[in-house]
């Protein structure tokens, strides 16, 4: 017995003498990361089983090994060559960086399915689960992005529920594309081809702090190499009238080369309505406008990504695009006594505008592998220029109740305004994990100018005469200097913590060159973050996060150009505006992966709008631009998604919240408190077995409710879809309705100068659309990078 016992010790002590850690990482000849790879390791003699383990999300690996015998490492992935080295070094070894090389010998229909949550909550973000979503099956990335959680879709266009703005990455980087382009780019990537999708309602610090807004990362499944793809669609819409859209993309990649490539072309028109009332102590002023908005826009994007190394990659994108937006108005304004009721007057208006956009953009980039633990080195260079010309010219007549011209009422004048915007950035972004925790640092230096130049001629004598009091030239110069730091660390296995904070020094010039003034301005302000979640079993998450967001006025905004609608209604930016703050905090609870609770609360500082500013003894309107809002927001965010029947799955959203709103200025409302609900309910149906038919309804209603310091009606939007998927579900054609009770009009009512005003705007968004997408190759995941000077791009619009 006792012999027994010294030679179990013995072994013991050798084999625990024995014990050597092995790590490294997996990755394919992209440098992306291969997860759940086998790491196996065998007996050298007969390649008998000695332990193993598989990659993670990132493609690392660490196993422990205990012998003093020769060994040999074998990793192997389904579609690779098998990966062998036979170790006789025993000690703890990084082995780096391993490339596996794709098989030539692939299977086809082979697929492997991980067991995973629908719905994930991770210390910064929500991640839907597409490959386990039965709604989200046999669509496109639109389809997938309808059911995911704090997403809305409505027209074919992406919001996030209690933010103000959104932006879409495609396997993190950044989509430099909006509204149509945008839906139209979504649609030609098929579910069966996203892996997941990351909500981020809260940006970690290494994002740009512009904007109250959320993040939407679409992850893609791994490509095959040496493959190609070509997508053509097309889509026509009718609403009031006919809207067009034609559209090719290709991507290729052999070897170390990738390209991708897309042209979309878009022509047809909408038909805007707006309705304006405002009561005068003597008067109450009814107009409607009649517009037709035109669209004929030609976009083209083009990009190149070269793998030089396994550590090492560079690229460049270019993205432009070329429109023509006119817009033709009739507007018709109607005063009546408010003793008699009677017509006393009615200004009859026409308008047309000239618009010409102009938009180039180039990003350089370049990747670093620095090491096998993870430290990666991202560089980028952007330039983007804009150009917008705009031509007005509004003509006006005054007539009597009776229907007679007023004398010398008659009015006329010409808007011409030319914006130009140059920016240039660079940015340097460091991920940098340690043995216990992952930092990532970096910094950003950007520069803008822009270039308003605004004249005015008055034609109503049927002379074009200058006049010099409305025409100016103004140069605004933005150069903000940022740095960034954030550390991530988990505390065992329940517990997850993320603090960041975010740094922006922004120095800003305004010139006006007719009154030779000049407004210099500079600040530094911080932007912290911070993330906490809690898992103590795999039904129950909790998690907490906090940021503080900058959000600067639009380049538009910022444009002194008057836009007259009348002789008695016009619009112009604010070159003195100043960004404003917000303060968000988010509670989540998730429970059994199908059922989301949010309590948030955001606090608005300094928030700017236009505010429409009345002259009752001239009856002039003038809508400014201007900081006076101070708006406190709490609310309760809840989804949860089902399975009724077989082949149905149902989302039912609720969105409560409590807003307290606050002027500055004298014109306004003080101040406005008040209760929103919107909820949302949406059902798919799978009508063939194969998922070739599918059936989508979906009902969204708010009720009354307060939008900062105006008080809003209801409003509701009822569509349906229908898809079907041919020829290997390569082909799909979607018929569609939206808006079909043509229910979606709310109306603001506020005051100013303590006159009521009330304002009802319907876009033209009940239409009915037919939509084809041919995919035509193998299906391939091409890098698009994120643009760094994406925040100055968004003011664009």
């Amino acid at each position: 017995m006792k012999d027994t016992i010294i030679i179990a010790l013995l072994t013991l002590t050798s084999c625990l003498a024995y014990t050597q850690t092995y790590q490294g990482i997996v990755r394919d000849s992209q440098n992306k990361a291969i997860a759940y790879a086998n790491v196996i390791v065998q007996n050298a003699t007969d390649d008998s089983l000695i332990t193993g383990v598989i990659t993670d999300e990132e493609g690392k690996f660490n196993v422990s090994v205990k012998t003093d015998l020769p060994f040999v490492l074998l990793i192997s992935f389904i579609g690779y060559e098998n990966w062998k080295k036979q170790i006789t070094i025993h000690e703890d070894t990084d082995l780096g960086i391993i490339s596996l090389v794709e098989s030539n010998n692939q299977l086809d229909e082979v697929v492997i399915r991980a067991e995973k949550k629908l719905i994930e909550r991770k210390v910064d973000r929500l991640i839907f689960n597409v490959e386990n979503s039965i709604a989200a099956s046999g669509g496109d990335a639109l389809d997938a992005l309808k059911v995911a959680p704090r997403i809305r879709v409505q027209n074919d266009e992406i919001s996030m529920i209690g933010k103000s703005g959104m932006r879409v990455l495609v396997n993190n980087k950044l989509i430099q594309l909006a509204g149509d382009d945008l839906s139209n780019f979504l649609k030609t990537i098929r579910t069966d081809d996203i892996k997941s999708i990351e909500v981020i309602t809260n940006p970690p610090a290494k994002y740009a702090a512009e904007g109250n807004s959320g993040l939407i990362n679409i992850n893609l499944k791994k490509a095959k190499l040496n493959s190609w793809n070509t997508s053509l669609r097309s889509s026509y819409q009718q609403a009031t009238y006919p809207t067009g859209n034609v559209g090719v993309g290709f991507t290729y990649q052999k070897n170390k080369w990738s390209l991708f490539s897309d042209v979309n072309y878009s022509n047809g028109s909408i038909a805007p309505l707006r309705r304006n009332k405002i009561s005068y102590p003597e008067q109450f002023w009814n107009e409607r406008s009649n517009r037709r908005d035109y669209k004929d826009l030609i976009a083209y994007k083009l990009g190149t990504n070269y793998q030089i190394s396994d550590k090492t990659s560079i690229g460049v994108q270019y993205i432009g695009n070329y429109g023509k937006p006119d817009i033709v108005e009739n507007n018709r304004a109607t005063l009546t006594n408010n003793l008699t009721q009677e017509l006393d007057s009615l200004i009859s208006t026409r308008a047309r505008t000239n618009r010409e956009k102009k938009y180039n953009s180039i990003n350089t980039n370049f990747t670093y592998t620095i090491d096998s633990i993870g430290k990666i080195l991202s560089v980028d260079i952007d330039f983007f220029k804009y150009q917008n010309n705009d031509n007005r010219n509004v003509s006006s007549n005054n007539f009597l109740g009776d229907g007679s011209l007023i004398t010398d009422s008659f009015f006329s004048a010409q808007n011409i305004g030319k914006q130009d915007i140059t920016n240039y950035s660079a940015n340097l972004d460091m991920e940098h994990p340690l043995k216990n925790i992952s930092l990532n640092y970096g910094g950003r230096l950007s520069f803008s100018e822009t270039d308003n130049k605004v004249v005015f001629n008055d034609l109503s004598s049927g002379v074009s005469v200058f006049d010099p009091s409305q025409s100016d030239e103004f140069n605004y110069t933005e150069n903000t200097q940022a740095l960034y730091f954030s550390a991530h660390k988990n505390f065992g296995d329940k517990i997850e913590a993320k603090i960041g904070v975010r740094m922006e020094n922004t120095e800003i010039k305004g010139q006006s060159i007719v009154s030779n003034q000049t407004n210099n301005n500079s600040y530094t302000e911080f932007f912290p973050t911070a993330y906490l979640s809690y898992v103590p079993s795999d039904m129950h998450t909790f998690s907490l996060n906090y940021g503080r967001r900058i959000d600067r006025p639009t380049f538009s905004w910022l444009n002194p150009f008057r836009w007259y609608s009348s002789n008695f209604s016009f619009s112009e930016g604010n070159p003195n505006l100043t960004p404003s703050f917000t303060h968000n905090i988010e509670l989540d609870y998730t429970y059994n992966d199908n059922w989301i609770n949010s309590l948030y609360f955001s606090s608005l500082e300094d928030g700017f709008e236009y505010v429409t500013i009345v002259d009752e003894t001239t009856n002039t309107q003038r809508l400014f631009a201007q900081n006076f809002i101070k708006t406190n927001i709490i609310g309760l965010y809840e989804m949860i998604s089902f399975e009724p029947f077989k082949g149905v799955s149902t989302s039912l959203v609720m969105n409560v919240y409590y807003s307290d709103s606050r002027s500055s200025i004298p014109v306004t409302n003080q101040s406005l408190t008040g209760w929103n609900l919107e909820s949302y309910i949406g059902s798919d149906f799978v009508l063939h077995k194969d998922k070739k038919i599918l059936f989508n309804v979906s009902y969204i209603l708010a009720s009354d409710g307060v939008d900062n310091l105006d008080r809003n009606t209801a409003l509701s939007q009822l569509d349906a879809s229908l898809k079907f998927f041919l020829l290997d579900k390569n082909l799909q054609i979607t018929l569609s309705g939206n808006d079909i009770l043509k229910s979606n009009q709310p109306e603001y009512k506020g005051f100013s100068n303590n006159l009521r005003t009330s304002f009802k705007n319907y876009y033209d968004t009940r239409n009915f659309r037919v939509s084809l997408v041919y995919n035509i190759g193998k299906k391939i995941d091409v890098e698009e990078r994120e643009i760094k000077n994406e925040e100055e791009k968004d003011r664009i619009n």
